[in-house]
């Protein structure tokens, strides 16, 4: 595995790394990762598969080559592959789709949901799996890729990887196109509460209260509801109201100029 930081960009080489289509209990695949517990999700654009093979997106247990798992991969050309152990060294039968030119792609973990999102353009999301994996609190989420064959070479590049939720160290915390300063990926610094929330939460804005800001609540599919321009100010918070959603994860980015991003991630329990 190797990072580009002037692309911002991961590329794995894969080779004698094979998990055959035929049902198999065992996998075999080169893997960049990190640690994820609780819930929490990862997204990353799939730029070239080099090679017969897939690259994509995985959480997993664990190493262990049997481990519970959801992948969602991508052949960079026409199809999708989705890949689910829901037992220890059971087997699976993977399962194929078009993709449509859809090579942007996301997990989404909720308690044992894990929900599969794919995208053309990094913005507008069609769900395209869902399963359900009893896990452990703490999984291995990351960039994956293999061969088709028992022997051969695959080099797959990734771009645009971003990780929410807590855990371990990080994979490289990226720029998306456009953006100039990085973002706190991120969650609980604190600065939102009550969290969870049955509606209304409170801002503390008092790192940034000689800034203005801009305070902007999305969704899981990362579609932005709710836009605030605050402007500096002597009482050092901000309400936001929830109310009107429904329950489930939502994110509450704070950006001010000249200073990193931070993304807090919010639970609304409606009554």
């Amino acid at each position: 595995v190797s990072f580009n930081t002037g692309s911002q960009a991961f590329t794995l080489n894969s080779t004698n790394c094979q998990t055959p289509m035929a049902p198999h209990t065992v996998d075999g695949f080169a893997f960049a990762q990190r640690t994820l517990c609780g819930d929490g999700s990862l997204q990353a654009l799939v730029v070239s598969v080099d090679g017969s093979g897939w690259g994509g997106i995985a959480m997993r247990e664990s190493n262990a080559a049997g481990a519970k798992k959801v992948h969602l991969l991508s052949n960079r050309q026409t199809q999708h592959r989705r890949e689910v152990r829901t037992a220890n060294n059971a087997q699976v039968i993977p399962q194929m789709m078009l993709s449509s030119q859809r090579y942007w792609l996301r997990l989404v973990r909720t308690g044992s949901d894990i929900v599969g999102f794919a995208s053309a353009n990094g913005t507008q999301w069609a769900q395209v799996m869902a399963a359900k994996v009893s896990m452990n609190n703490c999984i291995e989420i990351g960039l994956i890729t293999h061969h088709n064959n028992v022997t051969g070479q695959v080099t797959t590049v990734f771009s645009d990887v971003a990780v929410t939720g807590s855990g371990g160290s990080n994979l490289q915390q990226t720029v998306p196109s456009g953006q100039t300063s990085a973002e706190q990926v991120v969650t609980n610094h604190g600065h939102v509460f009550p969290n969870p929330t049955k509606g209304e939460v409170l801002i503390d804005l008092s790192s940034f209260q000689t800034k203005e800001m801009q305070i902007g609540v999305f969704d899981q599919l990362g579609r932005q509801l709710q836009v605030l321009q605050v402007a500096p100010m002597d009482v050092p918070w901000q309400r936001v109201d929830l109310s009107g959603y429904p329950s489930g994860v939502y994110f509450v980015k704070l950006k001010a100029e000249g200073l990193p991003q931070q993304t807090e991630r919010v639970i609304l329990q409606q009554p």
